[in-house]
């Protein structure tokens, strides 16, 4: 099920220019999201348990590559290449823009609950 022009959206004003982002994140987008980070994991097994050695420096780009994917429809009215867009603005716009996309990415555990 597609659900991208249901789905609640808002807009927000950062600096000059409108940007319409979704309310919410799906759980497959979550897992998505998520799934960025477990790949550049480096994993090895220890007496019989698993432990991170290491990671690869693309991880965090990837993830928050997914996250603005997720949730950011458009920055003044352009919806290609969304990624380029938010991060080629100033980088105090587009920190603003990373702020909202990170509340609704990484929810608190207690609010999921909610």
């Amino acid at each position: 099920m597609n659900d991208e022009n249901t789905r609640e959206k808002k807009e927000l004003v950062i600096g000059n220019h409108k940007v319409v982002v979704h309310t919410y994140v799906t759980g497959r987008e979550l897992r998505d999201i998520e799934s960025a980070m477990m790949n550049k994991l480096e994993m090895s097994q220890k007496d019989g348990s698993q432990e991170i050695v290491g990671f690869k420096g693309s991880m965090l780009a990837d993830r928050q590559d997914r996250q603005i994917k997720a949730v950011v429809v458009s920055v003044d009215g352009k919806s290609e290449k969304i990624i380029d867009l938010v991060l080629e603005l100033p980088a105090v716009e587009s920190e603003q823009i990373l702020d909202y996309v990170k509340e609704i990415t990484e929810p608190k555990k207690e609010e999921a609950g909610n």
